[in-house]
């Protein structure tokens, strides 16, 4: 960590996340070294911290696909540059349909998948039993499994990139808070920060949870809005087999992961509980919400059916923490409209490990050549209207 905060940089990124990091990275990889980070706290201490770190590729538009995708071609790439593993467990992520409707929607996937990848295999359900022996098959009409993707470790993965910042000349902070966003006559002047003011022509809002105050100290709107977001993870066992695919039910709402000898299961509820952003405390670093287990039990008595061993191991840990959500599930991503300088990719949806290189890429290549690499448009930012930032619609939403 560097101390002293310079007065004058070529471009800010505020936010010390896996997405932060990726965007200082590769703004210096296109030769920005004079690149300055700023978190208010310690790196991954807002929500990347606590990610399952899926490294999930197989997306239904080519937009996506190509942004996941890049991810697994980065990994090798910054564990060569920088020496340091990111902790990936390539063991597969496979998909299960209990009924026709879903397992139509996988059948489509996998046919898109022929024409981006990853590569990707159709299972009937003995098949899918092989897989995951853990699993009990009743019921199951068929599902998918991609042998390229796997999981992960969130912090890990973070500080690889962030070596990776360091030794390509740009510079991290810790412990610096941005509380004021500069302007002037339509352009970004500088920061001001809890230590001192800073120069610069470009502020890229990395900020997570965070983004849409940031956004606002700006007058921009960013439409994001935190929810709570849990898991479990199970005692340890010799039961569970340390190659297991991470494995997607999401009929029953649930995802499964091996971790370390035990079985960790997440859980996405089609009603989840927003987080009000204002109730979390001014310091909030690697903390989780109380979190109510009512909310947990529906997926965790599905989980229970479908994969018994479940319901005989202790849980060694149960998990809420918030995670920023956008109005339509896209990233809010670009070049803030009517304000020169100022960009954002904020509001992961939850994937921003496996997308957070794909971001950053993309992002840094829009800054550095002033245009979008290729039709990012349903992400752009500009696609949002002055009601969708709104408290009332997010919290609702």
């Amino acid at each position: 960590m560097v101390s002293q905060i310079p007065q004058k940089t070529q471009v800010v990124v505020i936010g010390g996340g896996v997405i932060g990091c990726s965007v200082a990275y590769h703004l210096c990889r296109r030769g920005w070294s004079d690149v300055v980070m700023l978190e208010r706290s310690q790196l991954t201490c807002g929500t990347t911290w606590h990610a399952a770190g899926l490294i999930g590729t197989t997306r239904a538009s080519q937009t996506l696909a190509t942004l996941a995708g890049y991810c697994l071609d980065f990994i090798p790439m910054i564990e060569k540059e920088t020496g340091q593993s990111v902790g990936f467990n390539q063991v597969g992520s496979m998909w299960i349909a209990e009924d026709e409707e879903r397992f139509e929607e996988i059948r489509r996937l996998h046919d898109v998948t022929k024409i981006w990848g990853p590569e990707t295999h159709l299972l009937n359900a003995d098949e899918i039993e092989k897989h995951y022996p853990l699993i009990d098959k009743t019921g199951l009409v068929g599902g998918m499994i991609a042998p390229s993707e796997g999981w992960a470790s969130p912090v890990d993965f973070t500080m690889a990139i962030a070596k990776g910042v360091r030794g390509r000349g740009g510079k991290i902070f810790e412990g610096v808070t941005v509380t004021d966003v500069l302007t002037d006559n339509g352009k970004v002047t500088g920061v001001e920060t809890n230590q001192g003011r800073i120069e610069t022509d470009f502020v890229v809002n990395c900020a997570g949870l965070w983004a849409r105050e940031i956004g606002r100290m700006a007058d921009v709107d960013i439409p994001l809005y935190p929810c709570e977001h849990y898991y479990m993870v199970t005692e340890k066992s010799e039961q569970v087999p340390n190659d297991l695919p991470v494995m997607r039910d999401q009929s029953n709402e649930a995802y499964y992961k091996e971790d370390a000898g035990s079985i960790l299961l997440g859980a996405f509820e089609k009603k989840a509980i927003p987080v009000d952003p204002a109730s979390l405390p001014e310091n909030f670093s690697f903390e989780e919400l109380a979190g109510e287990f009512d909310q947990f039990m529906p997926v965790y008595e599905a989980a229970v059916k479908r994969v018994p061993l479940l319901g005989e191991l202790g849980m060694r840990k149960f998990f809420c923490g918030p995670e920023s959500f956008t109005p339509d599930d896209q990233i809010q991503m670009g070049k803030a409209p009517g304000l020169e300088g100022f960009y954002m990719c904020a509001g992961a949806n939850s994937v921003g490990i496996q997308t957070g290189p794909g971001y950053g890429k993309a992002l840094a290549d829009w800054i550095v050549d002033g245009r979008a690499p290729f039709d990012l448009s349903g992400m752009d930012v500009r696609r949002n209207e002055p009601y969708q930032n709104t408290t009332a619609f997010l919290s609702e939403r």
